[in-house]
């Protein structure tokens, strides 16, 4: 017999309920965690005005479609998470219902959670929640403007390797050799960006509410990030991705210069998706790829050729970038198993 498991599943900024089924995520749970399809719910963000799927609206607005209210649509009735948790308890079933958010979906459940009152939305938490996991979600924010560093301007390392350039026997320049990945890395993670927000075509990305909500210093995160805003009774659990670049400068046998940097997923950072206040977290994973890239300078020569025949940063790492994620078998398989252990503990 099938797991009476209820679940919400709760897609990104800029996605589509369907992503769940398109990439497999839904077929391995049922698979995997044998849980019964028909309580899989797939949260859905609705219309806007002008008839199209409302993938940019404010967070807060979008939470309340979690909140039990009149459903003129199905879409609006399978979005509520009370209407879940009543459905299985009719079958016998858990009443406490996990939410699987991926990206933005989990700061539209948090959201959600945090209101004892409801707010001019009408968004309340009004339902049993056992648990909340998140894919790749920016609980600290998302900053769509910043690079990665490989070597801080300010940083004495690069003082040293100038220092290294103005030696007669090493026939390299580390740090021109260092601008030349810091272009690329640049490159790869604005394409990473331009992924998440291609999808849109025709909106007004700059007016979107969400996207404002989802900057590091914004009110709404300030708020939502308080340690009182978690509530009491709910798991947590994080799964994120974490692409490593070790960067590694040589000659003879001496290593002048060696440095990891931590990309998270060329969207989110590490630390963003890994860190939720407040929260009781018992379960997290990080899917670490490692790329070195070992650059010896008695051949540094050979590697700085024209841009245009230059390796590409995308071909030398793996491919757990921010819109990957939910593709990736591991997140299945992680988050299958998760879905086991937390609804043995659940209450009937």
């Amino acid at each position: 017999m099938p797991r009476l498991q209820p679940l919400m599943l709760i897609h990104g900024f800029g996605g589509h309920p369907d992503l769940w089924t398109n990439t497999g995520f839904f077929q391995t749970l049922v698979r995997l965690a044998d849980v019964d399809p028909d309580l899989i719910h797939r949260f859905h963000y609705g219309w806007d005005e002008d008839g199209a799927y409302n993938a940019y609206e404010d967070i807060r607005r979008l939470a309340a479609r979690l909140t039990t209210r009149p459903a003129p649509h199905p879409e609006d009735a399978r979005s509520q998470v009370r209407r879940l948790s009543e459905k299985s308890r009719a079958r016998g079933g858990q009443v406490e219902v996990i939410i699987i958010a991926f990206s933005m979906g989990g700061l539209i459940a948090r959201y959600w959670m945090s209101r004892r009152q409801p707010d001019q939305f009408g968004t309340l938490f009004d339902a049993p929640v056992k648990a909340l996991i998140t894919v790749g979600t920016p609980h600290l924010g998302v900053s769509l403007a910043e690079v990665t560093d490989l070597l801080p301007h300010h940083h004495w390392r690069r003082w040293l390797l100038r220092a290294v350039e103005w030696l007669p026997f090493p026939r390299g320049q580390p740090v021109t050799l260092l601008r030349l990945w810091q272009g690329r890395l640049a490159a790869m993670q604005r394409r990473a960006i331009g992924e998440l927000l291609s999808d849109l075509p025709g909106v007004d990305l700059i007016a979107s509410p969400a996207l404002r909500q989802l900057q590091p210093d914004s009110d709404f995160l300030r708020r939502l990030n308080r340690a009182d805003q978690w509530p009491t009774g709910v798991e947590a659990a994080l799964l994120w991705g974490e692409i490593r670049l070790a960067v590694r400068i040589t000659w003879k046998q001496y290593t002048l210069w060696s440095d990891t940097i931590n990309l998270g997923d060329l969207v989110v950072s590490a630390r963003s998706a890994s860190t939720l206040v407040g929260a009781p977290v018992r379960r997290r994973r990080a899917l670490v790829n490692e790329t070195e890239i070992a650059v010896p300078l008695d051949r540094v020569d050979d590697l700085v050729m024209p841009e245009a025949t230059v390796l590409d940063l995308s071909e030398l790492l793996p491919p757990e970038q921010h819109n990957n994620l939910l593709k990736q078998e591991d997140v299945h398989r992680t988050v299958a198993q998760w879905v086991v252990e937390l609804s043995a503990t659940s209450p009937q």
